[in-house]
């Protein structure tokens, strides 16, 4: 099998500055048929080379990966009903509009609760009550990371355990998941996602004037993504 043009492809890609790097693997159940790694994994503040081991960020595949497929286990053990509202399982919800609001809505996307919210803009003991207020009004489908948030609370609540310890005990053996995981050794190992985030950045600034927060800029230049992963 050849696969000179796909290998033009990437490399093509490379030289056009689409993307600094890949990894491309090609196979099935009982086979590799293609397995190369192209370009640099990094390349600020100094280049790193791609590998075949090079870890990459999955972001908001974990809502599926980990956090719905987690829920819907619960769901099948009984522990949890679809109808169930938030404020059964989060006591800072109780009394609250978001606390009305049922895993169901949290799965589907559809309690009006925001997309995202820089939470590291508040104290830790803030955001859970910040959490329970905000809220757009809308009843329409609007994808939300902080609704998902709030599901790995609800399964943490009810398993007694970390996200990332399910993780490892639920899914990741089951399915022979060997190189996926919420903790890397070590960030070498780990492609950074992005050289900043101007987008983030814009967001931020609606809620606050960032730059009186210095250490937030950890979170919104290259260093955090570097520390990226599932």
């Amino acid at each position: 099998m050849d696969f000179k043009i796909l290998e033009e492809f990437l490399l093509q890609c490379i030289k056009k500055k689409i993307f600094p790097g890949a990894v491309c693997w090609v196979g099935d159940l009982d086979q590799v048929y293609y397995f190369e790694a192209y370009g640099d994994s990094q390349i600020v503040p100094e280049k790193r080379l791609m590998t075949r081991d090079t870890v990459f960020d999955l972001a908001s595949l974990t809502k599926p990966l980990c956090t719905a497929t987690l829920m819907i286990k619960l769901y099948e053990e009984g522990k949890v009903r679809l109808e169930d509202k938030i404020s059964h399982f989060i006591p800072e919800f109780k009394n609250s509009v978001n606390g009305e609001k049922t895993i169901k809505g949290l799965l589907t996307h559809t309690t009006g609760i925001p997309a995202w919210f820089p939470l590291y803009l508040l104290a830790r003991d803030e955001r859970w009550d910040f959490l329970a207020r905000v809220n757009t009004g809308s009843h329409n489908v609007l994808y939300s990371c902080l609704g998902y948030i709030i599901l790995g609370r609800i399964i943490e609540t009810v398993s007694g355990d970390r996200l990332d310890v399910l993780f490892e005990k639920k899914i990741k053996k089951m399915l022979g998941l060997n190189q996926t995981h919420f903790n890397p050794k070590t960030v070498d190992e780990v492609a950074p996602t992005e050289l900043g985030n101007s987008y983030e950045q814009g967001i931020a600034r609606k809620y606050g004037d960032i730059k009186k927060v210095p250490w937030v800029q950890l979170l919104v230049t290259p260093v955090l993504p570097e520390r990226c992963y599932l």
